[in-house]
């Protein structure tokens, strides 16, 4: 195996080179010494990738494969709970659309004819449909022409205020360069995006910018260390723009929270930014790939998160200096979100960790064993997804439901945008959930919103923070106010003079 040595032969003279062929060794050495070996028996085959678990939803394909290798030829018994699989013989057994009795462990022999090895299980599992009156149970597929067969990696939502009302855009990366927008739920237009490389993340700010303040925008980063700014225009529209990184390496993924930009990538690479032009390296310590960031305000104090390989796991609490956390983790964490005033971890084989802090770490219970490879909130509610076309969802990160999202291919992100949540991924996927919230502006002071409610009822006014660009908005109590008859009643809102565009709700009272 490479680790571990006997000795076999002790020669005298010297031998200097060795060489294997036709199940033989030949060694050669001074005095025109030539030593030939007795011949070499053929050994088992050599598993070089076993096969994965998987859990999707009923009704999808699922393949499984093996890798190995031998001299000799090589024969495959695919076996389901023990049990022989008749005629499942090649190096892979796809099923078109697994059903309920499909669950189960499976594994493959392997033999050569000489020898004999059977693989690690894989198991396949069936993820139960979680309640179907839960706006994140429901998912559609949007296919768009511009986004074509790529594989799409990131998608991220930012808010701007136009010349006449807010704007909001929708803006999603991926393989080759690949960027596109919607603009206020208008048709998918192709951005230019001055780059062949991969873009990987793309996240919405505010940037902190000479003379104009907070503004929001829009950064994406990816292979050869790229890095792409752009603005919101009047209309909603993106035209992007390349800053100067200082790193050659893949950038990963990138991040905002409490005025900060992260953007983190392979061997270690760790960025940040205030204005998304300004990048600064930081030393995380590591050479690990970095896979996620998160940024959140814990007890008024910024705190941000980085993951990446082998359970990679760090905290800053300035953005400079990085510390790791122990996990006892061998498994690659491959996202990270500060969710509902807490940070959310997930990654392969449907790891989730949660922290308050950022230090100290709860592992929870996933309903599903494919990997996952992004978490998001809003509004009271937790999705993640990740390979197999897993969707998840929590009201709280410690209890999950599997959702059904009716796709298998792998989906690399999720976000909270346009009152809806959305994914996407291999092969061009975009999926949407149903709305989660309705959304109102309120750009004007003393504004009024109108509630449908019957006569003699108290109602709780709520609203979110202002949408920044950051995907965890929590509803705040901002008002008590009685409504009385007629039903369609004006709620008066005293504060709204900011105009920044939030999302509204009116809570019945006991």
């Amino acid at each position: 195996d490479g680790l571990h040595w006997t000795t076999a032969f002790a020669s005298n003279p010297l031998l200097h080179g060795v060489a294997y062929g036709n199940r033989h060794c030949l060694g050669v050495g001074d005095n025109g010494t030539v030593l030939i070996s007795d011949t070499i028996a053929d050994s088992a085959p050599v598993i070089l990738g076993q096969p994965q678990s998987h859990t999707l939803a009923a009704g999808l394909p699922v393949t499984l494969g093996i890798n190995a290798q031998s001299r000799l030829a090589i024969a495959y018994q695919w076996l389901k709970n023990g049990a022989i699989i008749p005629g499942a013989t090649n190096s892979t057994l796809a099923l078109s659309a697994v059903q309920a009795g499909d669950a189960g462990q499976y594994t493959v022999q392997v033999a050569n004819g000489q020898a004999a090895v059977v693989s690690n299980p894989a198991w396949i599992e069936i993820a139960a449909a979680g309640p179907t009156n839960s706006p994140v149970a429901r998912w559609q597929s949007l296919p768009t022409a511009v986004a074509g067969t790529n594989d799409l990696f990131s998608i991220a939502g930012g808010w701007s205020q136009g010349f006449y009302s807010p704007n909001s855009t929708i803006a999603v990366v991926g393989a080759g360069g690949t960027g596109f927008s919607s603009a206020n739920a208008g048709p998918w237009t192709s951005d230019f995006a001055p780059t062949t490389n991969g873009i990987a993340g793309v996240v919405c700010g505010q940037a902190v910018l000479p003379f104009l303040g907070a503004q929001p925008t829009f950064v994406a980063v990816g292979g050869d260390g790229t890095i792409l700014t752009a603005s919101i225009d009047n209309w909603g529209g993106l035209t992007w723009q390349p800053q100067t990184s200082g790193t050659t390496n893949f950038l990963e993924r990138v991040t905002f929270g409490d005025g900060l930009f992260v953007a983190v990538g392979d061997n270690g690479t760790l960025l940040t930014s205030t204005n998304s032009t300004d990048w600064v390296p930081r030393d995380p310590g590591t050479t690990q790939n970095l896979l996620g960031a998160a940024v959140g305000t814990v007890n008024s104090n910024l705190v941000a998160v980085a993951v990446g390989d082998s359970g990679t796991l760090l905290t800053s609490t300035n953005g400079s200096d990085w510390s790791g956390q122990g996990t006892g983790l061998t498994n690659d964490l491959l996202g990270v979100s500060f969710c509902a005033g807490q940070f959310v971890v997930v990654g392969v084989g449907g790891t989730i960790l949660t922290s308050p802090d950022g230090v100290t770490w709860q592992s929870r219970a996933s309903p599903v064993a494919s990997d996952l490879w992004s978490v998001a909130s809003a509004v009271g509610y937790l999705v993640a997804v990740g390979a197999d076309g897993a969707i998840i969802s929590s009201p709280d990160a410690v209890h999950w439901t599997a959702q059904v999202s009716g796709v298998s291919n792998t989906l690399y992100e999720v976000t909270f945008a346009a009152g809806a949540f959305w994914a996407v991924g291999d092969t061009g996927t975009i999926l949407r959930s149903d709305d989660v919230v309705a959304l109102r502006w309120l750009s004007f002071p003393n504004a009024l919103l109108g509630l449908t409610a019957p006569p003699a009822h108290f109602y709780r006014l709520e609203a979110t923070g202002p949408l920044e660009g950051v995907n965890d908005w929590l509803w705040q109590t901002t008002v008590y106010a009685p409504s009385n008859s007629p039903p369609e009643t004006p709620m008066f809102v005293p504060d709204a003079a900011d105009s920044a565009p939030r999302f509204w709700r009116g809570v019945q009272l006991p």
